[in-house]
């Protein structure tokens, strides 16, 4: 990831972050500030409400008090100049309302109602000549006189308009609230008039600011829906009734969303100017100046130009070039060295594997112009004898002066380039040359015998002379492949045929080598996608060999392809050992065996034991044996009816790794047979290091019994028996060869004189018929 981008992941979100931070608390407090400020503008304006409610009730009061206590009341309660008092109650009540210009209303009523619930008394200030008592006057009257209530003040809302009712309960007599024995003649005062002020200024509030407002009782105040921002308020009118005036939440939640957006804008502006400002000067005076190193860094690296020399600065990026450019010279220097190590191999001065595939390479990507060309594969014979006897000494010297002869060998005009890239050391003793565009294949057999010839008489040189010859294989291009991997491997396989045909020879690769390579791939896909479908475990019977009675089993695996036909052990089992395969292919086959167990004891016996061949590949595994272990414990078999044979070339690769798993073996109960003994390269001083049960001796051992070599194998069956090893004895073909082994004290036999390997439900016919 570039600096420039790594810097603006950090530095974009780290300022994101801290202004959205900081706009979250601005937003919240501003929210705070905001409601607080809705709340005290509530109360205020609730305060002109209730000035305004007082103006009436101070009105009110006085006026009503001294109306029912005036003797005019008396005397229209007691029917004293009824008509005359009345005439005067209204005209003291319209000169007073006239005096009170700052009292706003549209209609004061009076009305006195007896305790018969007739209307003693009613006056209205209305012009309609006709107006009846309003019913809320009545209503109250009544329901003070039916409860006994003395005094009551109501404050209401009625048709949209508040009205102020206060109402008195008096005897006419006295003027005074009436005792328990006087509410029979008690007379019930109610004086009306409507709050004009108080609707206007709830209109004002209710249209100019959004609130919402409503008058409620005592009781039920508690179930008041509140605004959810509580921005609200709720003061006491009356003793029992209260004003409630909140703020539209509508109102309140565009203003907070108008607050918000300013927020956000301020942030984004914000946000923006700072991450373009810091990035800026970031590029500017860090990244910039990095990235002119880093181009001078490229261009010293992929385009190998100088690195320019610093100039002195007292700053980081300077200090950072100086350091680059003393590391570079001393780079340079060593890259020249190492150059020339990676290239070439340290011993003969050649041209590396990895440089030679790449040369091929590059000829086949300008075929037009590099046009025909061959490659040849040479491979020392019989060089290991050399290290083995005269020592790695000895074989260094031989390498090294051998490449010397094979440049002198190959001429100038025999190659596509130089000598010093033609010819190269693929690898131990192996080597490679191409040869330049030619007429006829006879050219290259020219050079490849010139190369032989080097051998004549063995390979003389200064460490002394040694019985080496070379086997050279020969792949063109582009009939033998089009590509250096493939060109290259169809010469090795060409060389692998010299050396079949019997060595210091050479061989062309041809069609045949092709079909063999396109069947090894073939065999290799199918053991590379473990599909052992067509695979087929075949038992081989093992008798005694002074019964001749089946004691038990080999296991050998057959595979009957319908691709390929029969595929012999002898192709596929190498090539599962040599690509790493050979490990699933044993798991498989043991997996079988331990399925085949409980039919093969049914027929053959319990004590029976099964062999099971195990690559020496897996010997050296160091989970070969939890493996085996786990697969023992879920089969519910056991390990004492399982021999472990294990071939005699192992011994080449033992290792601490080996024996340790040989060790466990014997100690989990298995046995362990060496097999092919006398073909391979154990040495008798080493049977004594193995943890071995049995021995098995070759078929090629057991071919010469009736030649010149029955005193050989009967003196090495002896040996093997006073070691405290069975023996079993493999390729028994004749009568002649079993008595002789059983005479020479062999304790088991096994061969096509006694039967062939056969799948498991023929082998149970075979011994069903015995």
């Amino acid at each position: 990831m570039k600096l420039n981008k790594r810097v603006r992941m950090v530095i974009i979100p780290v300022i994101v972050l801290s202004y959205f931070s900081v706009l979250v608390v601005v937003y919240l407090f501003e929210r705070s500030a905001y409601l607080d400020y809705e709340n005290s503008r509530l109360a205020l304006h609730l305060n002109q409400l209730k000035s305004s409610v007082a103006q009436y009730t101070t009105f009110v009061e006085p006026y009503f008090s001294a109306f029912v206590k005036s003797p005019i009341l008396r005397d229209i309660l007691t029917a004293k100049d009824a008509r005359f008092s009345a005439y005067s109650i209204e005209g003291n009540l319209e000169t007073a309302i006239d005096k009170l210009k700052n009292i706003e209303f549209n209609s004061l009523s009076l009305i006195v109602v007896d305790a018969n619930e007739d209307i003693k008394y009613f006056y209205d200030n209305g012009d309609d000549p006709f107006s009846e008592p309003n019913e809320n006057m009545l209503m109250t009257a009544k329901i003070m006189l039916s409860e006994r209530k003395e005094h009551q003040k109501i404050i209401k809302v009625e048709d949209g308009k508040t009205i102020y009712l206060q109402a008195d309960v008096i005897n006419p007599l006295t003027q005074t609230p009436p005792i328990s024995g006087d509410w029979d003649n008690a007379v019930a005062v109610v004086a009306q008039l409507d709050m004009k002020l108080v609707d206007r200024l709830k209109t004002e509030f209710k249209n100019e600011m959004g609130y919402v407002i409503s008058q409620k009782k005592d009781d039920d105040f508690s179930e008041e829906n509140h605004n959810r921002f509580g921005v609200h308020i709720t003061s006491a009118l009356t003793p029992q009734q209260f004003i409630h005036i909140e703020s539209s939440q509508s109102e309140i939640t565009k203003k907070l969303l108008e607050l918000l957006f300013k927020q956000i804008i301020a942030w984004l502006i914000f946000t923006v100017a700072s991450s373009f400002f810091l990035i800026t000067l970031i590029s500017r005076y860090i990244t910039k100046p990095i990235r002119i190193l880093e181009k001078q860094i490229i261009a010293a690296g992929e385009k190998g130009a100088d690195f320019p020399e610093p100039i002195d600065a007292n700053d980081e990026i300077s200090s950072l070039k100086k350091s680059f450019f003393n590391l570079y010279s001393q780079l340079r220097q060593s890259y020249e060295k190492t150059k020339i190590l990676a290239e070439t191999d340290g011993l003969t001065k050649l041209k590396n594997r990895r440089i030679f595939t790449e040369i091929v390479g590059k000829l086949i990507s300008r075929a037009d112009k590099a046009g025909k060309f061959a490659i040849l594969y040479i491979d020392l014979d019989n060089f290991k004898f050399v290290n083995d006897n005269f020592g790695h000494e000895a074989g260094d010297i031989l390498l090294k002066e051998f490449s010397d002869k094979l440049r002198s060998a190959v001429r100038p005009t025999d190659v596509v380039m130089t000598k010093d890239y033609g010819v190269a050391r693929i690898g131990g003793d192996e080597f490679s040359v191409i040869l330049n565009s030619f007429d006829s294949d006879s050219d290259v057999i020219k050079v490849s015998n010139r190369i032989i010839s080097i051998f004549e008489g063995g390979f003389i040189c200064s460490a002394g002379c040694f019985p080496v010859s070379a086997s050279i294989g020969i792949a063109m291009y582009p009939n033998d492949g089009d590509s250096a991997k493939e060109l290259i491997g169809n010469a090795d396989k060409a060389m692998y045929q010299a050396k079949k045909g019997g060595k210091n020879n050479y061989s062309f690769f041809s069609s045949r080598l092709a079909c063999e390579a396109i069947r090894e791939l073939a065999i290799e896909a199918v053991l590379k996608a473990k599909d052992y479908s067509e695979f087929v475990v075949y038992y081989m019977p093992v008798v005694d060999a002074k019964t001749t009675e089946i004691v038990g089993v080999e296991a050998l695996v057959r595979w009957f392809s319908s691709d390929l036909g029969f595929v012999s052990p002898v192709e596929f089992i190498p090539l599962a050992e040599s690509r790493g395969h050979i490990k699933d292919l044993d798991l498989w086959i043991v997996n079988c065996v331990f399925d085949d167990l409980p039919k093969l004891h049914s027929v053959i016996g319990n004590d029976a034991k099964v062999a099971i061949n195990i690559s020496s590949a897996q010997l050296g595994s160091d989970d070969i044996f939890l493996k085996l272990m786990q697969l023992l414990q879920s089969k519910n078999t056991t390990s004492t009816n399982i021999e472990f044979e294990i071939t005699e070339t192992f011994s080449a690769v033992m290792s601490d790794q080996v024996r340790a798993n040989l060790n466990l073996f014997k100690q989990a109960g298995f046995s362990l047979a060496l097999d092919d003994f006398g073909a391979g390269h154990t040495s008798l001083v080493q049977l004594f290091d193995y943890p071995l049960d049995v021995i098995k001796i070759d078929k090629s051992i057991v071919d010469k019994i009736l030649d010149d070599g029955k005193e050989l194998v009967v003196a090495l069956i002896v040996f093997c028996k006073e070691q405290g090893y069975k023996v079993t004895a493999e390729g028994v073909e004749t009568q002649e060869q079993a008595d002789v082994l059983r005479n020479a004290g062999a304790d088991y036999l096994q061969g096509f004189y006694f039967a062939k390997p056969q799948p498991l439900n023929e082998l149970t016919n075979f011994i069903e018929k015995q």
